[in-house]
């Protein structure tokens, strides 16, 4: 059995108050990054994954919370990947609006993809192990 390595990572966007963000972000397992007066993230998960926190036992995505610090019209990406050995790649994509609304994609929607694309009839196989 091999270990998941992964990476995780946000885009860069701008927070309605830099020291309540700041102070937020802090609960979670990343690195603050900044590009002027933008913020950003990498995790500093030991699986490199979407960084998450538990409260009284339920999981608490990141994205789920993330949208209250978003200044007006802003949009947060988050970005990961990984994989164990080269059995299983995986990767996934969220943007969350500072409205509130977010949507995801991940790698392995392009089996569905394929078919929309190819029709029922392409043959093909899953990219793992």
């Amino acid at each position: 059995m091999a270990n998941f390595y992964g990476n995780c990572r946000s885009n860069y966007f701008a927070v309605k108050d830099e020291d309540t963000f700041k102070a937020w972000i802090a609960q979670y397992e990343v690195t603050l990054i900044t590009r002027g007066n933008l913020f950003g993230f990498v995790s500093d998960d030991e699986s490199g994954g979407v960084p998450h926190r538990c409260d009284d036992d339920d999981a608490i995505d990141i994205d789920s919370e993330i949208a209250a610090h978003l200044a007006d019209d802003q949009v947060c990406v988050i970005m990961a990947s990984g994989a164990e050995a080269a059995r299983y790649i995986a990767g996934s994509a969220i943007a969350i609006h500072a409205n509130g609304e977010s949507f995801s994609i991940n790698l392995s929607d392009i089996y569905t993809r394929v078919a929309e694309e190819f029709g029922e009839a392409a043959q093909f196989t899953v990219a793992e192990y």
